[in-house]
């Protein structure tokens, strides 16, 4: 039998019990900020659509939790701290070179359409 299942958390501070508390959207924020930022490397998927997406989801998911955590008696120690730092720079990484790729692949497609119709229009 596992010793948290013995005890209520509602009565007990689960920091006075000595159990860490698990903290699965520092995690969760993290992972989207890796995803975003090798997805937007890797320039030509989907152009860039999924890195500037799930950038933004693991910025969103990052400034929630540490809001939600400075808030509590406990906060964050230095680790959980980085941990999000690390997670917001590299969502930040992630949008930028998946906007970046995004931006190069409109402006390529409308000097395509405008020199394609400019040549129709000279035919004519």
């Amino acid at each position: 039998m596992n010793f948290e299942d013995e005890l209520p958390i509602d009565e007990y501070s689960r920091d006075n019990l000595g159990i860490p508390e698990k903290r699965s959207d520092i995690n969760a924020s993290k992972v989207l900020g890796i995803v975003s930022a090798v997805t937007s490397v890797i320039c030509c998927f989907f152009y860039g659509i999924p890195g500037l997406v799930t950038g933004i989801i693991g910025l969103v998911i990052a400034g929630q939790a540490k809001k939600k955590y400075s808030i509590t008696p406990r906060g964050l120690d230095q680790r959980e701290l980085s941990d999000l730092k690390l997670a917001k720079t590299l969502s930040i990484v992630g949008i930028v070179i998946s906007g970046l790729t995004l931006l190069f692949i409109v402006v390529y497609f409308v000097g395509v359409f405008s020199l394609a119709a400019g040549e129709i229009m000279n035919e004519f």
